[in-house]
Order: structure tokens, then C-alpha cells, then sequence
């Protein structure tokens, strides 16, 4: 079974090379809402630096969901650039000691900036930072493509696929998008300023 978690002797000078493969449904902890992901790939290398633990490299994999617009089931893939530090210290302090009063405050706003990820124990966990750059990477709409005509507001017919002869019907106006203007024929005596 693969795995993103490295014991730290394991990450030598001058680095751990690191391409894991591993399934959507195993990375996703537990509690999280499911969503549909394909194979999620980690590349990049994990490399020792003073107190910490850098990893450069890409996040990438893909969703597979209903397209938005015309809810035809469409996979699209992501990739993202990442580089995170790993700092070894209690998670309340972003891996710098309660102890360290004297610490300059130009250092502790560098790691609130979010890339900064302390740890505990003798291996690094690669799993919760992976699952929190997939949520972000998910794209918020899911289309099949851009020119996707989505589905007939009248008869439901994918418009990508097939003429469905509701024309004439929305050109009445019944399906027209146009906000609120369905008021006026149930408020017949209110009038707008253009009307008067």
C-alpha cells in the first residue's frame, strides 16, 4: 500500500527523492466530505535544512464529477507547485517553543504564513498536507468545457448533443433570463419608472 509518511532517518542528505501514487479514497481522512477523485500523484523531493524538513515538488491528480452546466460525468485533472517546511514542535506554535519569548517577530510571521507545517514524532506525514492542497485545487465549478451549451431549460436536452426544438417556446419569454422580470405579469398594477 503506498504511503506519504517518511521516517526521518530516511531523509538523508541531500535528499529523498519521493513519486507516490496514491488512490482519492485513501487519502481523504476521516469525517471528510467524499468526493469523487481519481489517483492522487506526490513528486518532488524532501530534504533536511537546519531544524527543518523542506519538500519542493507537485501535487497532481483529477476530479470526476457531473459538468455543471449539462451534468454529463467529465474528469478534469489539476497540478500544483508546492513547497512546504516541515518544522519539528508542538502544533499550538507552529514549531517554535513556548520557552522562546526572545524570538524575533519577523521569524514567527513567517510561520504563520501557512507554509511553515510542524510535526511531532520521528517521521513526517506528507497525507494531511497533500489532502488540504487537493481541497484546494478542486475547481469550484466542474465543466466538460467551456463551450459547454448546458441543458434545455424546457425539456432538459443536452444542447451539446442535439437541436431540441424548444425555440420558439423560449423566445416567448417564459424562459427568458432575465431576474425578476416574471413579477410584472403577478404584480400586473405595479409599474416601473420606464413604463409610466
Amino acid at each position: 500500500m503506498a504511503t506519504l509518511q517518511f521516517p526521518l532517518a530516511s531523509i538523508e542528505e541531500p535528499s529523498l527523492p519521493i513519486d507516490v501514487t496514491i488512490p482519492g479514497e485513501q487519502l481523504r481522512p476521516e469525517g471528510a466530505k467524499e468526493f469523487p477523485l481519481g489517483p492522487i500523484t506526490v513528486t518532488g523531493t524532501l530534504a533536511p535544512s537546519d531544524n527543518e524538513y523542506i519538500f519542493y515538488g507537485t501535487v497532481s491528480g483529477s476530479i470526476k464529477a457531473p459538468c455543471d452546466r449539462c451534468l454529463v460525468d467529465t474528469e478534469q485533472g489539476f497540478t500544483s507547485d508546492v513547497t512546504w517546511a516541515f518544522v519539528h514542535g508542538a502544533p499550538g506554535h507552529h514549531g517554535v517553543a513556548a520557552d522562546e519569548e526572545d524570538a524575533d517577530d519577523e521569524d514567527l510571521d513567517d510561520l504563520d504564513d501557512g507554509s511553515v507545517i510542524p510535526f511531532e514524532g520521528h517521521a513526517i506525514d506528507l497525507l494531511p498536507t497533500v489532502w488540504e492542497e487537493v481541497v484546494l485545487a478542486v475547481p469550484s465549478k466542474v465543466l466538460c468545457s467551456e463551450e459547454c451549451k448546458g441543458l434545455c431549460p424546457k425539456c432538459g436536452a443536452n444542447l451539446n448533443r442535439e437541436q431540441c426544438g424548444c425555440d420558439v417556446a423560449m423566445d416567448d419569454g417564459r424562459f427568458s433570463n432575465k431576474g425578476l422580470a416574471g413579477l410584472k405579469d403577478m404584480l400586473p398594477k405595479l409599474k416601473g419608472p420606464l413604463e409610466e
